[in-house]
């Protein structure tokens, strides 16, 4: 009976969930995450996709000069350079990632839809808060100067 190879840290960081190399022929076939926000979108349930695609529709029309990319994998939106916010559908909620200077700005009216420090979450059988939508859009535009 031989003693069986245990690998070091360093192997078992230089390799995948699948045990081979990684990058290696042997590498399992990753599965890249969305390239775009319609991507993302597409790819949610379609009982998310409504309250997802209202929230965007908002996003977009507060922030006309921003670009829209993936950051994180969820949709993100950029200004100037700089990354104003990002939102992502998961199994209950949606969160919305405006960041703590936002969210400490407009605590009044957030109430018990902030469930973090930087992180607004809204429940899908809730109506999307359209207008504090836009006017945390506004705000972090204006803080994006």
């Amino acid at each position: 009976m031989g003693m069986e190879h245990r690998p070091s840290r360093k192997e078992k960081d230089a390799t995948s969930s699948g045990g081979a190399e990684v990058g290696g022929p042997e590498a399992p076939d990753v599965v890249a995450g969305p390239r775009t926000a319609d991507e993302y979108l597409e790819a949610q349930p379609a009982e998310r996709r409504l309250l997802l695609d209202e929230l965007r529709a908002t996003v977009v029309d507060a922030l006309p000069g921003a670009e829209e990319t993936i950051s994180w994998q969820m949709p993100s939106y950029r200004l100037d350079g700089k990354l104003l916010l990002h939102f992502a559908g998961y199994a209950s909620h949606v969160g919305i990632y405006p960041g703590a200077a936002a969210l400490d700005h407009f605590a009044q009216e957030l109430g018990s839809r902030r469930s973090s420090k930087g992180t607004l979450r809204l429940e899908y059988d809730e109506p999307l808060p359209r207008g504090l939508v836009t006017r945390i859009c506004l705000w972090l535009a204006g803080e994006s100067d």
